[in-house]
């Protein structure tokens, strides 16, 4: 058993080990600068569907251009942030977890952040329904306070109730 546990943790130092850093800030707001630039016409459109487009074509475009490591990162950044916005829970973690192959980065804490901003917007009956079932956004029982229903302002209502 321990001879596992040190084969484990030693596993995970060398993965850890190779991972790049995350760049300076400096250097993802030059990044950002070209991205937005590049894609000034996606950026421009407001509409869910318009903003969930933009973050799966920049998780694309960080696919496709591993050469220039602070652009990768940045690219992952833009989508994982569309996506919040465009309220999609399986596109924002996906480039968390695509950042987090190559990147230095506490994932896990990302993930948490990026579902808790989901969960507060929960803009579409999908997202909600995702959130829903992973636990992550609760049904609020008819007779809940209102400071709960104020909290979770998306949860569902037990069918039949009113809120």
């Amino acid at each position: 058993m321990r001879f596992l546990l040190m084969a484990a943790a030693l596993l995970t130092f060398q993965a850890q080990a190779d991972k790049l850093p995350v760049p300076s800030q400096a250097e993802q707001e030059e990044s950002q600068k070209r991205i937005r630039e590049l894609f000034k016409d996606e950026y421009a459109k407001r509409s869910p569907g318009d903003v969930l487009a933009l973050a799966q074509k920049l998780l694309k475009q960080a696919a496709e251009n591993k050469s220039e490591s602070t652009l990768v990162f940045t690219l992952l950044r833009e989508a994982r942030d569309k996506a919040i916005e465009g309220g999609d829970p399986t596109l924002a973690l996906t480039a968390i977890d695509e950042s987090a192959k190559t990147f230095l980065i506490a994932f896990l804490d990302e993930k948490t952040e990026a579902l808790d901003r989901i969960k507060k917007k929960a803009v579409t009956s999908e997202s909600s329904e995702i959130l829903l079932a992973s636990g992550l956004m609760p049904t609020i029982p008819p007779s809940s306070s209102s400071q709960a229903r104020r909290r979770w302002p998306n949860a569902s209502m037990p069918r039949g109730s009113q809120r």
